[in-house]
């Protein structure tokens, strides 16, 4: 299913490199667009470190629409040009296919 292009949504989460900086684990936030999408992932414009993966992307509701796994190079150049993760109807489906199997 693709409806999230241009959908804007926010994260909060813990990134690593705030704990070093300040000294402190604290929750931040950051808000951004769909990009790109396919069938399973979403790629967004979020800019994130490391610390944050699994973190759920919601919409403006607290919908979880993508939980963040990393960085993607979707230009083909070996550059990591988004950041995405596999999209929640994506991983509920598969969960759920593979409980009942």
């Amino acid at each position: 299913m693709l409806f999230f292009i241009s959908h804007y949504f926010c994260t909060r989460t813990y990134p690593g490199d705030k704990a070093q900086s300040t000294g402190a684990v604290s929750q931040w936030g950051a808000s951004g667009s769909i990009l790109q999408e396919n069938s399973s992932l979403a790629f967004y414009e979020i800019d994130t470190y490391g610390g944050q993966s699994g973190s759920a992307m919601l919409k403006s509701l607290n919908q979880i629409i993508d939980v963040h796994n990393g960085g993607y190079d979707l230009s083909g150049n070996s550059v990591i040009d988004s950041n995405g993760g596999p999209k929640w109807l994506s991983l509920c489906m598969t969960l759920l296919h593979r409980r009942v199997n």
